[in-house]
């Protein structure tokens, strides 16, 4: 609180968006652009906006987010999917969606959901569904945002 970074650390537990000086504040100061550079490398954070970065595995679950019109299931039922793969997965589309366009409030990101209103010009969903061992893609141009998903996840098999 002396520090001044109390509303910073209200929007990390709350929202998962860490801004560089909570960053460096608890990293004491020490190598904090050598750890925001091996997060963000290892996708366990993104770039967010204004200097701050979102860090998916912060948010909270949110039970109550209704029905998603689902179009895609990236199925790892015979396998499992492994924790942490939609986490970065959002960091991935975080990043992809701040090239093509400016942040505005309308993405709604939790612990196992994704809203991207301007994904591909277009909007999409995800949703991470841990009792089918699945990621569940809503899109209306589901064609292009799968190529594009698909991507996305080789990257992330191949770090």
């Amino acid at each position: 609180e002396s520090d001044g970074l109390q509303q910073d650390a209200h929007l990390l537990f709350h929202k998962g968006i860490a801004s560089r000086d909570l960053l460096g504040y608890l990293w004491n100061y020490d190598q904090t652009e050598f750890f925001i550079d091996l997060m963000k490398r290892t996708m366990l954070m993104s770039d967010y906006r204004n200097d701050c970065f979102l860090i998916p595995s912060l948010l909270k679950e949110n039970k109550d987010m209704g029905a998603v019109d689902t179009r895609c299931v990236v199925d790892f039922s015979t396998t499992f999917l492994p924790h942490g793969v939609f986490q970065r997965l959002v960091c991935l589309c975080v990043e992809y969606v701040s090239r093509k366009t400016s942040f505005d409030d309308s993405i709604r990101m939790n612990k196992n959901y994704a809203r991207f209103p301007a994904f591909a010009c277009q909007e999409v969903e995800l949703v991470e569904d841990l009792s089918r061992q699945a990621i569940l893609v809503s899109s209306s141009d589901i064609e292009k945002v799968v190529r594009i998903l698909s991507s996305m996840l080789l990257k992330i098999n191949g770090n």
